[in-house]
């Protein structure tokens, strides 16, 4: 095949998502480019594709070996290997060059539009009319640290479904390169799952393993010291029932607010609980001034891979099917649970609710600002980010 074809293929298959496929990508332009800067290299002329890595990376992409014949290896007589075949004389040498330089300029454009719609998040707009719940709103501020390092994406119509929403709430750390990365890839990670799996798996299941694969994929970036802490809520029809799913690794907490009070869906994974503590210990860490190994003050995160497995990146996750007097759920980063209770968020918010007069499409994100600001009023030392789920 040649290689527009082989791209184009990649380009429609469903088996694997876009972040899989730019990950093989970024694996075959490493190989194209050691061929093109030590042609004469016997190392780089051979691929062993049953290398844990290279089947991580691109071999389990269904036209992962279909890239490497288009760019001229071929089966060697060692099953388990791919190679280069010698040239006759320069003459060839020069014209598998040139045909390997070509394919590179392809790979490279491809993984560039990829890349480019990776990239891009869908905010909705303002005026959203939601169909998966009555309302949903967001609001972030900066506070009083130096950088933001919070996230968060609304999704109406998951997967399709107009019954179905998906709300994230990402509190980053050392930096934003895991933060930006969760934001973008761990409801793809999710979608994949729910499309490609459907009913061979539990939506725990599914939830689980979103958070393990876009920890996997934030490790193979080589982000290892920065990481974030995690909530991802979905709300669906289950047969009769409206269910809200609620999965979370780290202190970012959400909270279901009812009609006689309030109930935490989250669980604040900090490194003094005794379960942590023992976890962590049999993990080969730590916990020191209430700081796993000595230096985060969360147990369980996405990335921070300097500290895995201490730090772990498995999610607590609830089920909880909706009644009547289920009012809304607020998502936060603890810039809001570090100074409110779960009882004063949620007495504040329905309070807000009652008394504002906007529209439903506006009135969600006007309580996510009344709240974030009430936590920066508070003396909130840390950034500020507040979701809030209308049912």
């Amino acid at each position: 095949m040649q290689i527009e074809s082989v791209l184009a293929a990649i380009e429609s298959d469903t088996d694997c998502s876009i972040i899989e496929v730019i990950e093989g990508l970024d694996t075959m332009l490493v190989f194209v480019n050691n061929i093109i800067d030590y042609p004469q290299t016997p190392c780089f002329r051979r691929i062993r594709i049953s290398n844990v890595n290279f089947q991580e990376r691109l071999g389990h992409l269904k036209h992962g070996m279909d890239l490497l014949k288009a760019v001229g290896f071929v089966q060697d007589a060692d099953p388990h290997v791919f190679a280069l075949p010698d040239s006759v004389d320069e003459e060839d040498e020069r014209n598998s060059i040139a045909n390997i330089r070509k394919a590179r300029l392809s790979i490279i454009s491809f993984r560039k539009e990829l890349y480019a719609r990776f990239m891009h998040i869908q905010h909705l707009p303002a005026d959203h009319v939601w169909s998966s719940v009555r309302g949903a709103g967001a609001f972030g501020r900066q506070g009083r640290r130096p950088h933001m390092e919070d996230e968060h994406l609304l999704i109406d119509s998951f997967t399709g479904d107009p019954s179905t929403g998906l709300f994230c709430c990402y509190d980053g750390h050392g930096g934003r390169a895991a933060v930006d990365f969760c934001v973008r890839s761990l409801h793809i990670n999710l979608e994949h799952s729910l499309l490609r799996n459907g009913d061979d798996m539990t939506i725990e299941q599914h939830l689980q393993s979103a958070f393990h694969i876009t920890d996997a994929q934030i490790r193979r970036r080589s982000i290892l010291d920065s990481g974030s802490t995690a909530v991802v809520c979905m709300i669906r029809n289950e047969r009769k029932d409206r269910v809200l799913y609620c999965s979370n690794a780290g202190d970012t907490r959400a909270v279901l607010t009812k009609a006689d009070g309030v109930r935490r869906l989250s669980y604040d994974h900090k490194p003094g609980l005794d379960s942590e503590i023992e976890r962590i210990r049999l993990a080969g860490g730590f916990v020191s001034d209430n700081r796993v190994n000595g230096v985060l003050a969360v147990s369980r995160a996405l990335g921070d891979h300097h500290l895995k497995p201490s730090v772990s990146a498995d999610p607590y996750i609830s089920r909880t099917v909706l009644e009547d007097n289920d009012e809304f759920c607020i998502i936060a980063c603890d810039g809001v649970w570090d100074v409110l209770t779960d009882h004063e968020a949620g007495t504040f918010v329905r309070r807000f609710l009652a008394n504002d007069d906007s529209p439903m499409s506006e009135k969600p994100t006007l309580a996510a600002q009344a709240l974030a600001n009430l936590a920066f009023g508070q003396r909130s030392q840390d950034n500020i980010t507040v979701i809030v789920i209308v049912f």
